[in-house]
């Protein structure tokens, strides 16, 4: 029919990340290019420690919660908080990536969204994931 217009709405619940990830051992310097933020900005200086403060909020949570353990460590009473990240199962680190996905501030999201990745068989955040992984290799456990 001349003049009507078909619109469709297309959603997708599966989407790869808007920006491919970076190994987690790459330099801070290296992330920011990634993610198109500049060192010298101090608006991207300030949603860096916006982002570095959540990261260090979900680490504190894997350490001391009993449930980051890996199975065959739960339950021994010698091992307690805070764990050390030799001591920590990836699920727990997992949970952690999409708990500060979920919970993120309107400033961190907007970033966050452009490593989330829903394509994968497990959803993940490489963002995030790297920033979590930035801040577990600073934690260091005196026994």
């Amino acid at each position: 029919m001349p003049g009507n217009i078909l619109q469709i709405e297309v959603t997708s619940l599966d989407m790869a990340p808007q920006l491919a990830p970076l190994a987690r051992s790459d330099s801070k310097t290296k992330f920011f290019q990634r993610l198109g933020l500049s060192p010298e900005r101090k608006s991207d200086n300030r949603l860096y420690e916006l982002m570095k403060d959540e990261a260090v909020q979900g680490r504190e949570r894997i350490l001391s919660s009993p449930n980051s353990l890996l199975p065959q460590l739960r339950g021994d009473p010698d091992i307690r908080p805070p764990y050390s990240n030799i001591q920590i199962c990836e699920s727990a680190i997992h949970a952690e990536i999409l708990k500060i996905y979920r919970e993120a501030s309107p400033e961190t999201k907007t970033m966050y969204e452009k490593g989330h990745d829903t394509e994968s068989f497990n959803e993940e955040n490489w963002i995030i994931r790297w920033m979590l992984c930035k801040s577990l290799s600073m934690m260091i456990v005196v026994y």
